[in-house]
């Protein structure tokens, strides 16, 4: 049961909900994009076998692929944080869980509690593009 003075105090703030989701997830994107940059081989074995085969009849490495990523990723991230885009960055980071779900399934069962995180990202994702996109309508 929460107490009064908490109660009191998730009242007051409860205001800034939208702005601590897009924090949130601007900040994860971010700094898995950073992380890709620094480490693109371990982001690059989370590839599934199918896509791999496909990467690498056009010529595309893992790693290569892996570094892309990164970089929108951090693009995304920064201006989800600034707020910034904020409708389009939310949207593209929607869509990329999206296929990074579809590629972790595709992976075998090994990856299950990584798809079930990254399914609440993705709903996180979304809330904050429906957000922004009712604000700027607004």
């Amino acid at each position: 049961m929460l107490t009064d003075s908490l109660k009191e105090f998730l009242e007051r703030y409860s205001e800034h909900s939208s702005t601590v989701f897009r924090l949130g997830i601007g900040t994860v994107i971010l700094f898995s994009g950073v992380h890709k940059l620094v480490n693109p081989a371990v982001w690059a074995s989370y590839i599934a076998p199918v896509f791999a085969d496909l990467m690498s009849q056009i010529g595309l490495t893992g790693t290569l692929f892996m570094k892309a990523n990164g970089v929108f990723e951090i693009l995304f991230g920064a201006a989800l944080t600034l707020d910034k885009y904020t409708t389009v960055a939310a949207g593209l980071v929607t869509l990329s869980m999206a296929g990074i779900i579809l590629n972790l399934a595709l992976g075998g069962a090994g990856y299950m509690d990584v798809i079930i995180r990254d399914i609440g990202l993705l709903l996180l994702a979304l809330g904050v593009t429906l957000q922004s996109a009712r604000r700027e309508k607004e």
